[in-house]
């Protein structure tokens, strides 16, 4: 009863396959150890209790039982994804404001004409909006601070709405590049 038989033999237990028999130099140690010997019959139970067992019969509408049990799934929602709409509005802003800033020339080669019949009636409707959303701040307004605020021109405020939406939209895609690095 040497130590290094000892240490071969829980080598052996620690890297043979589940049914490798065991080496003839191995189980004449394990005859005369009885340390060793008590640890082969545990792996050997162990091995035994590990065993599969067999396999029961299920009645053919097992499935369909246990499918009617289960909870019918949620319908998948139809919702809109936001930060492709908002990706849609700010590049609507953003072609609307270089429209606005290109100089008569280039609206010209634009061919305004073609489009104008289109547009008339969406300028004019826009105009009565910002004529009524004006008509409001000026009543909700004090005069003074209405007077500084629609001096200045709407351009400027277009541009920093513009501005407004397309920092928020850095940010969703900001938050939406960092999860999966989480």
């Amino acid at each position: 009863m040497r130590t290094s038989d000892c240490q071969a033999f829980r080598r052996f237990l620690d890297e043979s396959a589940e049914h490798q028999a065991l080496p003839a130099v191995l189980l004449a140690h394990v005859d005369l150890c009885a340390a060793c010997r008590r640890e082969w019959a545990a792996h050997r139970e162990m091995m035994a209790a590990l065993q599969p067992g067999p396999v029961p019969e299920l009645p053919p509408d097992f499935a369909a039982r246990v499918m009617t049990r289960l909870p019918q799934a949620p319908p998948p929602a139809s919702r809109v994804d936001t930060e492709t709409m908002l990706l849609i509005v700010m590049l609507l802003a953003g072609l609307l404001t270089a429209w606005i800033s290109l100089p008569p020339s280039f609206k010209a080669v634009l061919a305004y004409e073609r489009i104008a019949p289109y547009l008339d009636p969406a300028r004019a409707w826009l105009s009565r909006m910002l004529a009524g959303v004006v008509a409001a701040c000026n009543k909700a307004l004090p005069e003074s601070l209405g007077e500084q605020f629609f001096a200045q021109s709407w351009k400027l405020v277009f541009i920093s709405l513009v501005t407004l939406l397309v920092a928020k939209i850095a940010l969703l895609f900001e938050h939406r590049l960092r999860r999966p690095l989480r």
